[in-house]
């Protein structure tokens, strides 16, 4: 993991990557930047080289040398499986280069059966690239169609020697259409893999169906096994379950994104890697913004992590828009996780039945979970029935929680929420409530309110409620 810093170098370095027994020199195409554990998350993302509004934000890296056209290849090895792709990756030297995909040459078919390994956990691809990194994968809008996972990705370190020190670093996607055929239901998979853009791709045609590693609905791009700074910019997902599917990854996320799926974004811890994380397994420092959520959904974004922005989205239609969740894991001992620091800031929803729903402690063998310091500001919702549910289980703790500033307007007056005692330090003020007179505040029956809830500064049909 990046050391803790508070600056950044947004030039590029040199450094060296491991690949096999060999060292090797590489200039850094990608802006380091990395996470201050101490920084506030909306600060961290207010200088970051993918924020559109930074300064000086990052438009890409540079292509590098060699070049292999794969059409090219592909017309010289006709039997190719994978649409000259394989190939082509062979004539790249071990220091990386670019595969440039014309759309004359589309669609690029990969008929090649699925090949699996494990590294700590199990990955795929019909194009399986191991130990290598500093590839560009190029395109002026050409489709690579696969019935199964198109790509995996992997250092296998931790296959190779028990370690996760040295990802695959240095991944760029441009231009390119991955199509499931109606068949895949994910399209890539990082595995140890840091330093992952992907600019303006579509991704059509996928499903929920069961994959062939033997795991259902996991997300069309699919990040685990101490992954770090894995960012998809202008992306559109138009089917399938689940777009973006993060185990435990440090830095990254989702910017003018548009998705049109079940669950678009789900956040997880990666409870197998914990021994082998700086910080914690939930994944932290996730950003999704100016982003659109289109359609009918079930949840915009599910999320267990720590530290993660969600702002400036729009959305249409959703059960939940997002809902935070929180765990511990008996496979490290006494091994609990902390969900702290999250924000939603400036989202505009026009329908949902819940704003945001809090639940810790999802599982009957959860306990001592806290969901805490995190920040509701800003949005626009309509059309809601509960603007936000507070909802802990047995053992669980919601608190230090600031919902201000907000605009919730439903057919009744929109909820905030309590199902269950467990819930302190709330504060709900200086926000905008409309609908038919109704009470805002919804409590367990017989309970009146807990200690350390205030609720105050409030308007309800522009009426000031103390």
């Amino acid at each position: 993991m990046f050391p803790k810093l508070s600056w950044m170098i947004a030039c590029p370095i040199i450094y060296f990557v491991e690949i096999g027994s060999i060292a090797l020199a590489a200039e850094d195409p990608f802006p380091y930047y990395p996470i201050d554990w101490n920084q506030d998350v909306l600060a961290w993302w207010s200088h970051h080289p993918y924020n559109p509004q930074a300064s000086k934000p990052f438009e890409g890296p540079a292509q590098t040398e060699p070049q292999i056209n794969v059409n090219e290849v592909r017309a010289k090895h006709p039997d190719s499986t994978t649409a000259g792709i394989e190939e082509s990756l062979q004539m790249l030297p071990p220091t990386g280069g670019t595969l440039w995909f014309p759309k004359e040459g589309s669609p690029y078919i990969l008929t090649k059966d699925l090949e699996k390994k494990i590294n700590l956990t199990q990955l795929g691809g019909t194009v399986l690239i191991l130990r290598r990194g500093n590839l560009n994968f190029i395109s002026d809008g050409a489709e690579i169609r696969s019935r199964k996972i198109a790509f995996g990705f992997s250092s296998m370190e931790h296959a190779d020697s028990g370690k996760l020190t040295n990802p695959v670093s240095n991944l760029y996607f441009k231009n390119l259409t991955f199509n499931g055929d109606r068949t895949a239901s994910c399209a890539i998979i990082f595995n140890h893999v840091r330093n992952v853009l992907i600019d303006n791709c579509l991704f059509t045609n996928y499903t929920s169906a069961q994959e062939d590693l033997g795991k259902v609905n996991l997300g069309i791009i699919r990040a685990e096994t101490k992954s770090e700074d894995i960012w998809l910019r202008k992306c559109e997902f138009d089917s399938g379950w689940g777009a973006l599917f993060f185990r435990g990854v440090h830095g990254g996320g989702a910017v003018n994104c548009t998705f049109k799926l079940t669950v678009s974004v789900n956040l997880l811890t990666q409870d197998e890697a914990l021994k082998y994380i700086d910080h914690q397994g939930s994944c932290q420092y996730i950003v999704i913004a100016n982003s659109a959520f289109k359609g009918s959904m079930g949840t915009a974004v599910s999320m267990y992590g720590s530290s993660c922005l969600i702002i400036g989205n729009t959305a249409e239609t959703c059960g939940e828009f997002v809902v935070f969740r929180a765990h511990w894991t008996p496979i490290v001992q006494n091994t609990q996780y902390t969900y702290y620091g999250n924000q939603i800031i400036d989202n505009t929803v026009n329908q949902a039945n819940v704003f945001l729903k809090i639940e810790p402690s999802d599982s009957v063998s959860s306990q001592l979970c806290e969901v805490s310091n995190s920040t509701v500001r800003g949005n626009k919702v309509s059309s809601v029935a509960d603007a936000v549910v507070l909802a802990p289980k047995v053992d669980s703790v919601i608190r230090a929680i600031e919902i201000t500033h907000n605009s919730f307007t439903g057919k009744q007056v929109p909820k905030i929420r309590i199902v269950r005692l467990g819930v302190t330090d709330i504060r709900v003020n200086d926000n905008d409530f409309f609908g038919d007179p109704d009470e805002v505040l919804v409590l367990p029956e017989g309970e009146s309110l807990p200690d350390g809830v205030v609720f105050e500064k409030n308007r309800i049909n522009n009426v000031l409620k103390l």
